[in-house]
């Protein structure tokens, strides 16, 4: 029987190292672009009831019509708001699959991880700009706390991407933090403080 001091040490190892709070954000943008940007080609189908037309189908929102009409409030034709919908609904479903293949592939090349979020940002703009054109408070208001989680979320990533070297340096690379782990804090500040005086010592300089 394994002693319960090792199934605790695991326990908080698998909490610690595979149950991170950016993980966890990750996970909600994949889905959240993922499906966002199937809603938009999976419109459902509107049924005239006794109380009235109804919906039916796996959809948030019927979004065709909805696009059409606030185009049609800048005079703007019906193909012009598909174009627009449609185009930016496969380009919400390749972000939020990036976002799985980040949750997925530990070692992704931090320039990718970067556009990511900056693609995640111009969508969210280009949306806020509509609302505003459209006059959808609502939305905008919206789009705008989405903007704010994109930007924790970015902070998160840099804050763990300083500490596995992927934006300081491989100056890191003595602490092997390609493995799974946290550094130890007073390690860590220790290293970061003897490397930025090396830094801006010009003796030192190469």
């Amino acid at each position: 029987m394994r002693p319960p001091e090792i199934t605790h040490n695991r326990f908080y190892y698998f909490l610690e190292n595979y149950l991170r709070l950016e993980y966890i954000l990750y996970l909600f943008w994949a889905l959240f672009w993922t499906l966002n940007g199937l809603d938009k080609f999976l419109n459902g189908t509107v049924v005239q009831t006794a109380n009235g037309p109804k919906e039916f189908g796996w959809f948030g929102v019927t979004r065709d019509q909805k696009f059409i009409d606030y185009f049609a409030k800048l005079y703007l034709p019906k193909w012009t708001a598909l174009s627009f919908l449609y185009t930016f609904a496969v380009l919400e479903i390749i972000v939020g699959l990036t976002f799985l293949l980040i949750l997925l592939w530990r070692k992704m090349p931090s320039v990718y991880r970067r556009l990511v979020f900056k693609a995640s940002m111009f969508i969210f703009l280009v949306f806020s700009v509509g609302d505003i054109l459209f006059g959808d408070r609502q939305e905008l208001w919206e789009h705008g706390t989405f903007m704010v989680l994109t930007l924790l979320t970015y902070q998160m990533y840099i804050g763990r991407a300083q500490e596995r070297a992927e934006i300081v340096g491989p100056q890191f690379d003595r602490f092997d933090t390609n493995r799974n782990r946290r550094l130890d804090t007073a390690e860590y500040n220790e290293f970061i403080q003897t490397y930025l005086q090396s830094r801006d010592d010009p003796t030192k300089r190469g």
